[in-house]
């Protein structure tokens, strides 16, 4: 016997919560004896859903809520493939077929996205080849390098311009895609590697000075070095006001710095390591900081530092959005869970025994990360708890087809396009119609009706008087 409880109904505001359950049987005539059940985790906050499973790795969200990843191909233990897949909140697409090694893959608001792919035969490096750049327009794929020469690490912005660290015979340089050409940022004798890069196109690296690395900026015009020390400095991440902020060694452990309006701050000054600096739009920043096994998630929001979370867990890998949400995974050496902390609520997301890392949040606080379930990897993604809404946003008419544009809350509410020829009997849609459903770079979607529904005849609307609509969330 199976019972399902919406736990929503009852508890809509219970978040991260154990519960203890209270049951008895009735067969229709007699009733049953009580019985408890304690230790139920209950939270209904959130939505979570799995969107991809087996080998699957690095899942990047954008704000529209569309993710990207890599997926691997094995023939039996070998590892011979791996490609970039897309969920545009609706269904899942493969981008490349390219038995190459893809990797890295990163995702605008635009629907643009970029990644690295050995470009050899079968994807393998023995052959002599190397790994090239890749974007996709929302559109097409184009390939932005084609040498000899390994190029790696991309990134890219709102603006679609695209940086990344690239070979050229001698040591890695800093390269740049402003959409129309590619231009070498950096030219010199030494290491330049793992470029960021913000919606205004300043550019942070890590660059090597001979003794140890140091952080360089690009600001479209000169190239500046901010450290200047004889200690390593790394894990350099801007923001879109130009802040930017890095860890950097002080001889005895890791410590977090800040550079604001040409200053630079140390905001940590401790005996314990601060790695993993990551920066929000508002300019907060979160970090990682303990020992190897036991780290605890910190943020400085420009005046103070504050413990956001402290516990048995070994805490890492922080992300921030532009509200300044934090998640993070939490390991206890076992498992590894999911946390949010939105300044004043700490919630554990997942709290189950499996491994939850490489959690990725975006500005609507939709968040996508890597699960090990103890059999295959998993991209989970987890939404707010929102009430359904959805709206038409466009109708527009052609001579062989009618585009319906509309706009949901959340984007990855189930839903269903139904047609009428006289208001009396609706059909779904159904079959290849749904092939004709379309996600726009502003996160709308689109339907064209061609009258490639099974029920309709293959008529499209010219073709007929009338054809009604309407699109409704499944509740």
């Amino acid at each position: 016997m199976e019972i399902i409880w919406n736990s929503a109904d009852d508890l809509p505001d219970i978040n991260g919560e154990f519960v203890s359950l209270r049951l008895r049987a009735y067969d229709g005539i007699l009733w049953g004896d009580w019985d408890t059940l304690d230790d139920v985790f209950v939270i209904n906050t959130y939505v979570i859903f799995q969107i991809s499973f087996l080998n699957v790795f690095d899942p990047h969200i954008n704000n529209m809520g569309s993710v990207v990843w890599r997926g691997d191909l094995y023939d039996n233990t070998i590892h011979i493939a791996s490609d970039i897949y897309l969920f545009n909140t609706v269904t899942t697409i493969q981008l490349t077929d390219f038995n190459y090694f893809a990797a890295s893959p990163k995702i605008n608001d635009n629907g643009a996205i970029i990644w690295a792919a050995s470009d050899g035969e079968g994807g393998l490096h023995s052959t002599g080849t190397d790994t090239e750049i890749y974007l996709y327009d929302a559109q097409t794929i184009s390939r932005l390098t084609d040498n000899n020469y390994d190029d790696v690490t991309p990134a890219l912005n709102n603006a679609d311009t695209v940086v990344w660290s690239g070979w050229d015979g001698a040591d890695f340089e800093i390269f740049m895609y402003d959409g129309v050409s590619v231009q070498q940022i950096t030219s010199n004798a030494t290491d330049d590697i793992n470029p960021q890069i913000n919606d205004s196109t300043t550019v942070v690296w890590m660059g090597w000075d001979g003794a140890d690395y140091e952080i360089f900026m690009y600001d479209n015009t000169s190239i500046v070095q901010l450290t200047d020390n004889s200690l390593p400095d790394n894990d350099a991440r801007i923001n879109n006001s130009g802040d930017i902020a890095w860890s950097g060694f002080d001889g005895s452990d890791w410590e977090i710095y800040l550079y604001r309006n040409g200053i630079i701050s140390q905001i940590t000054d401790n005996v314990i390591d601060d790695i993993q600096p990551q920066l929000s739009s508002s300019g907060t920043v979160v970090w990682a900081g303990g020992s190897a096994s036991n780290k605890d998630i910190y943020y400085y929001d420009g005046v103070s530092i504050v413990l956001a979370a402290s516990s048995a867990t070994n805490d890492t890998q922080p992300q921030i959005n532009g509200s300044d949400v934090i998640v993070w995974s939490g390991s206890d050496g076992a498992s590894a869970n999911i946390y949010i902390f939105d300044g004043t609520t700490l919630t554990n997301l997942t709290h189950d025994q499996y491994l939850n890392i490489t959690p990725q949040i975006n500005d609507k606080s939709y968040i996508v990360w890597n699960r090990w379930n103890g059999t295959f990897w998993e991209i989970m993604l987890a939404y707010p708890r929102t009430p359904y809404s959805i709206e038409i946003i466009s109708i527009s008419e052609a001579a062989s087809f009618i585009g319906l544009t509309w706009t949901m809350n959340p984007p990855y509410a189930p839903f269903t396009i139904y047609w009428s020829a006289d208001l009396n009997i609706w059909d779904s849609i159904n079959g290849s119609a749904l092939d004709d459903i379309y996600i726009n770079s502003d996160g709308t979607k689109t339907w064209y009706d061609t009258g490639s529904d099974p029920d309709m005849g293959g008529l499209a609307p010219s073709a007929v008087e009338k054809r009604l609509y309407k699109i409704m969330i499944d509740e």
